[in-house]
């Protein structure tokens, strides 16, 4: 019992490393095909108003 959990563990662990690459592939297909950085909250930046547009 021991042995599936930690295999389960492992397995999660793999996946959460996969999803984290595809969302730097995505990151990068954004930037590539609008010219738009979302990394850190870039995305959100871009989004909000300027202040001098009220």
């Amino acid at each position: 019992m021991i042995r599936r959990a930690l295999d389960i563990m492992q397995m999660m662990k793999i996946l959460e490393r996969c999803a984290e690459h595809c969302r730097v592939v995505a990151e990068h297909a954004v930037f590539m095909l609008d010219g738009v950085d979302i990394r850190h909250g870039g995305l959100l930046r871009q989004q909000t108003p300027s202040q001098g547009n009220a």
